[in-house]
């Protein structure tokens, strides 16, 4: 699956990092002839399960290991602005989406919250043309990255001290908004 970089001039990278010694990754990377990524995974579970019990956490399993973005070898978190940050978060959505699409071989819906607030325009527009044959919910503070992109819109709803209204038309929003 192709990694997006929402229009970046450079290269993100996602690498994986085991942050724990009997992490997921290093099961598989010590299977041997003798012993199979998962022989050694079950062992990694089994020698964990008294300290898990003991702390009430999962210790061993892909999801103690951590991924890191990097552009031009520079980790993401540390050295990211925040639209760089919220491009590579969005790039792995994105690649997400594209991989559930082609395992489940149906288009799965997207949730994006509040997701062009620190994107600049160009970032913007390019993840709206990305969106345009996904099914998507998007909930965000203002409409004129949409209507500019003239992104189509099938419902819309405007929430007002937690009271939702359907929008018939644009006109309308902006008139109640307005009060």
């Amino acid at each position: 699956v192709d990694f997006p970089t929402l229009g970046m001039p450079t290269t993100i990278t996602l690498t994986e990092r085991p942050v724990w010694p009997f992490s997921f990754h290093t099961c598989i990377l010590s299977a041997s002839r003798d012993r199979t990524a998962a022989e050694n995974f079950a062992t990694a579970l089994e020698r964990s399960c008294e300290q898990e019990k003991r702390q009430h956490l999962t210790l061993v399993g892909p999801h103690r290991d951590d991924l890191c973005f990097t552009i031009d070898g520079k980790d993401i978190r540390k050295f990211g602005s925040q639209g760089q940050q919220r491009t590579a978060a969005l790039a792995l959505k994105l690649s997400e989406i594209e991989l559930v699409r082609q395992r489940i071989e149906d288009h799965p819906i997207l949730l994006l919250d509040d997701v062009l607030s620190e994107l600049d325009s160009k970032r913007q527009n390019y993840l709206l043309d990305l969106l345009s044959d996904t099914q998507n919910i998007i909930t965000c503070t203002g409409l004129d990255e949409f209507v500019n992109h003239r992104f189509h819109i099938d419902e819309l709803f405007h929430v007002v001290n937690g009271t939702a209204t359907k929008i018939e038309n644009l006109k309308t929003l902006y008139s109640t908004s307005e009060k």
